[in-house]
């Protein structure tokens, strides 16, 4: 997910490639969090922000689900 962003990466064009080849992306919280971290560290929050809003505005149309992840799924995955 980080290359898909408009961070410099050698793999951007893959990881936009990939990212719009699904018809529907479900994506952790958890992940969604280490995505954020990751962004924030690498490129800067305002880069961070702007892939978050990203994955909102998908969500909003139904190309992006998030989980709900609860304390024995948290548990269970240990």
């Amino acid at each position: 997910m980080p290359a898909s962003t408009s961070l410099p990466d050698d793999h951007h064009c893959l990881g936009v490639e990939a990212l719009n080849a699904a018809r529907i992306l479900i994506i952790s919280p958890l992940v969604l969090a280490e995505l954020d971290r990751l962004l924030t560290v690498r490129a800067g929050e305002s880069e961070a922000v702007n892939a978050v809003t990203r994955l909102g505005a998908l969500a909003g149309q139904g190309r992006v689900q998030f989980p709900h992840v609860d304390r024995p799924l948290l548990t269970e995955s240990d």
